[in-house]
């Protein structure tokens, strides 16, 4: 089905790929011969450092609201949330992280039902 543009323009959409093909029975693997050129920076080079961070934060929590079953949410949410709070606030730029949040919580009924597509079925990382 390709990637999610939920994840547009960038981040973590490969992740989101692997744990949907995962699900559709194909198996992830590794090989450390194989060699990818990943010119970092390339597709956000015109855009401020917070504009990526606060991308990579929202990403995040849709990758884990999205692939995460209940318990391992229930389990990692509270920690993620405290950690970049902790060193947002330490940055002194904790609106990164809040507008982060208030975008994940606008998109959660789009979030939601895209969890409900897969039949119910939450096998990862239990």
């Amino acid at each position: 089905g390709g990637f999610d543009e939920c994840f547009s323009p960038y981040i973590f959409e490969d992740t989101d790929y692997c744990f949907r093909a995962r699900r559709a029975g194909f198996k992830i693997m590794y090989t450390g011969k194989t060699k990818i050129i990943h010119h970092e920076g390339f597709t956000i080079k015109s855009d401020p450092a917070s504009v990526v961070v606060g991308l990579s934060y929202r990403n995040h929590l849709r990758l884990l609201l999205l692939n995460f079953n209940h318990k391992r949410l229930f389990r990692t949410l509270p920690i993620i949330f405290a950690q970049d709070l902790v060193f947002r606030l330490k940055k002194g730029t904790p609106a990164i992280l809040f507008r982060a949040w208030l975008d994940v919580l606008k998109a959660l009924p789009d979030i939601l039902s895209k969890r409900r597509t897969d039949g119910g079925r939450w096998p990862l990382l239990d």
